[in-house]
């Protein structure tokens, strides 16, 4: 037993440094919020001490509702055991970052929520990458739109005088 559980330790350790997610913690019972491996200094001060409410008071303003009732519903609802969502969340330098959090609840007899053991991958450098392709896209439909007016006006206008030609002859 000791060395399936030395091996399993170790096999969790290795998955937890090449995911590089921060993995944590919800514990109902006392609203302790516990890092398990040591990857969540981006979201973070490492000498703050979190609570389920401390965390979700850097939930950005405009996903705290959105997060809040999903996560509501997601523990009160016993036929549903995971969940994923994206929401923005502020890091220790003031700025948000973008966080998929993907998430199992621990029940007890009664279907009780008790513990929230949970993934938190930084988003923000793939959204940020996304969110440039999507405005470059926007401005080459722009540029585009533009130029095949630009070809098309002569066209028309040679079209009109061809018919007008053949008209009079």
């Amino acid at each position: 037993d000791e060395l399936y559980l030395k091996a399993a330790n170790e096999r969790y350790e290795l998955i937890a440094k090449a995911t590089q997610d921060a993995l944590m913690e919800i514990d109902f019972n006392s609203n302790a919020f516990i890092w398990i491996n040591g990857n969540e200094t981006w979201l973070h001060a490492t000498d703050e001490v979190l609570t389920l409410e401390t965390w979700m008071q850097n939930i950005h303003p405009d996903d705290l509702i959105k997060v809040t009732n999903i996560r509501n519903t997601f523990l009160s609802d016993t036929t549903i055991d995971n969940w994923s969502m994206e929401y923005r969340y502020k890091q220790p330098n003031g700025l948000y970052a973008d966080v998929l959090e993907k998430s199992v609840v621990i029940r007890n007899e009664t279907g009780k929520p008790v513990r929230l053991l949970g993934a938190l991958k930084n988003m923000t450098d793939k959204n940020n990458i996304l969110r440039q392709l999507q405005q470059q896209n926007k401005q080459l439909s722009e540029i585009a739109f533009q130029q095949s007016h630009l070809v098309r006006a002569p066209i028309v206008k040679m079209k009109g005088l061809i018919a007008g030609m053949q008209h009079l002859s």
